[in-house]
């Protein structure tokens, strides 16, 4: 009897392995946008092994070196970079007072927390741009007001302080959009090496486009050996 029931739950056991293994193995794809050397850019499922990467869609396969691929991005950040240029980025980068680090291929929470550091640099050296110049009107005033010999050389002192601060921080403020904004015109469309993926040059195709072009020699049918145990078709 316990034989029987022994038995009974290692066969749940192996069905229900069975049953939810090709929902782990789906995990293993990623949907991307490959950016290929020769100018090509194939919307696709994706995954990689060592460097070979395998791209498929629900009929047919097809296998890339890694040296055959220049990045893979997200749909999101390709439709982003296409329907855009340098100088939306760059005025984006004032607008937003930001980095425009969004624009750039990198991880998103790096993206984010430039974009954040900098909105907080920008803001804050407006803030002390503002204050001081505030303070500068104000001690011209009182200036202006002091008699001759009398707190003249203290308010004098005072004015000097606060407008040497006013034009430290409205130089610090200049410098600070002006690096921004000509980092987000070069950092267009460029991964984290500085390095240009030719988005606005490429056409966006999906696998079977790409098969249709390249020719039907070029199908795999079905996953290589390696990839087999993750997911057939």
């Amino acid at each position: 009897m316990n034989k029987f029931y022994l038995t009974k739950i290692i066969t749940s056991v192996i069905v229900m392995i069975i049953a939810i293994y090709p929902v782990y193995s789906q995990d293993k794809y990623k949907k991307g946008v490959i950016l290929l050397k020769d100018g090509n850019a194939i919307i696709s499922e994706y995954t990689n092994d060592k460097d070979t990467y395998f791209l498929r869609n629900e009929k047919k396969g097809k296998s890339f070196r890694s040296d055959e691929i220049h990045a893979i991005v997200s749909e999101e950040y390709y439709n982003k970079i296409k329907k855009s240029d340098v100088w939306k980025s760059s005025i984006d980068s004032l607008v937003y007072f930001d980095a425009s680090a969004s624009y750039q291929w990198q991880d998103q929470k790096t993206s984010e927390f430039e974009d954040l550091s900098f909105r907080i640099v920008k803001i804050s050296l407006l803030l002390l741009t503002g204050f001081f110049y505030y303070q500068s009107n104000l001690a011209n005033q009182q200036l202006q007001r002091s008699y001759s010999g009398i707190n003249s050389n203290e308010a004098n002192a005072n004015f000097n302080r606060n407008y040497t601060n006013y034009q430290a921080f409205g130089l610090l403020s200049l410098l600070t959009f002006s690096y921004t904004t000509y980092r987000a015109y070069i950092r267009f469309g460029t991964n984290e090496n500085m390095e240009s993926l030719d988005i606005p040059n490429r056409n966006l195709m999906n696998l079977e486009e790409f098969f249709n072009r390249q020719g039907s020699s070029q199908y795999n049918y079905k996953n290589n050996l390696i990839l087999t145990f993750e997911r057939s078709f």
